[in-house]
């Protein structure tokens, strides 16, 4: 049934129609204008001829009656566009359209999807558009920088670049914890031996006097820890680590410095 006919297989039936790449550059979900911007089109063809007069079309989708009648009671959701387009079409099913045709602007295009006998599907143009009365006659700054950065989304350059970075990200997650593991292992390990330590050398020196013992075994003993920090690659190395050799050296200037300890 016609009624099943989905979003996606409505843009495939486009992309086919508009599939000469030498002649027309399709963009899809574009919006009017770069940034936060709260209307977008299903499609916009440019054709890239000449001989075509070089005219943009603006395609909006539409699957349910009801979906095309809240478009067509909202007129703001599309005219915005209107200014940067020559013509401005519908594609829909058959069974979506009929009926609906006195509330359809007659200066629209109509696309028609519908399902053969053997039940591949197809597209017509059961209207051709009429050109948007004003339309423009220079593409809108913001309009164009929108519609290049969504055809060069689609470019095969792009395409190549993402797929790459997908690649590397991958890579990444599989070789990281096989070849850092054990890095990282390491440092928590020492990280939690450190947390220990400084909790046990606060309550010895400030709760049971051992401080009178003199400065040397706390200096000691920070600068093991920090000798235990450096032999390891910094980019590796946890920042709590270092984050604890210092804590442990402020704790003996404040304990043992030039001034006595109260």
């Amino acid at each position: 049934m016609a009624e099943g006919i989905k979003t996606s297989e409505m843009r495939d039936l486009l992309r086919k129609r508009f599939g000469d790449g030498a002649r027309y550059a399709i963009a899809e979900e574009v919006a009017d204008r770069t940034g936060w911007a709260g209307r977008r089109l299903d499609m916009v063809v440019c054709s890239c001829w000449e001989s075509d007069g070089f005219l943009i079309e603006g395609i909006e989708i539409k699957v349910s009656k009801s979906d095309l009648k809240h478009e067509l009671e909202n007129p703001h959701k599309h005219d915005v566009f209107f200014g940067d387009l020559d013509f401005y079409s519908l594609a829909a099913p058959r069974e979506v359209i009929n009926g609906m045709g006195e509330m359809i602007p007659k200066t629209w295009g109509l696309y028609e999807a519908y399902r053969k006998q053997d039940g591949d599907l197809a597209l017509k143009c059961r209207r051709r558009p009429v050109s948007i009365e004003g339309s423009r006659g220079d593409v809108s700054r913001r309009f164009f920088a929108s519609l290049v950065r969504h055809l060069y989304a689609c470019s095969p350059s792009n395409r190549l670049v993402r797929e790459a970075e997908q690649r590397g990200y991958e890579k990444g997650l599989k070789d990281g914890p096989d070849r850092n593991g054990w890095r990282i292992a390491s440092l928590e390990r020492e990280l939690k031996e450190a947390r220990r330590e400084i909790a046990e050398w606060r309550a010895f020196y400030f709760c049971d006097g051992g401080w009178r013992q003199g400065p040397e075994v706390v200096r000691m003993r920070a600068e093991k820890l920090e000798r235990v920090e450096a032999i390891h690659d910094p980019d590796w190395t946890e920042r709590g680590l270092r984050d604890a050799a210092r804590e442990i050296s402020k704790i003996a200037d404040f304990m043992f410095g030039e001034e006595e300890a109260c």
